[in-house]
């Protein structure tokens, strides 16, 4: 079997960390390609006490973009991309 690639779903906790830091030492033995995801559920508001100039979903967004390039940047893995 021959490893190429390393898929790490986060959710920023404590676990999650310890599989980025434990794919990151994979890395330095063979030469893969990791992939950090983490998956923001579209927000949904209910009733009219929701103000609606408050865009909970970019801030979540935004929170979770800063995460991900945190991560990627003290692990010294390329630059990430959102979509």
């Amino acid at each position: 079997m021959k490893l190429e690639h390393i898929l790490i779903p986060t959710d920023f906790s404590d676990s999650s960390q310890l599989a980025l830091d434990y794919s990151t030492a994979l890395r330095e033995k063979f030469p893969v390609k990791i992939t950090l995801l983490h998956v923001v559920e579209p927000f949904f508001g209910y009733g009219v006490e929701l103000v609606p100039s408050l865009d909970v979903e970019a801030t979540r967004l935004r929170s979770a973009e800063s995460h991900l390039n945190l991560n990627a940047k003290m692990k010294k893995l390329e630059g990430s991309r959102q979509t």
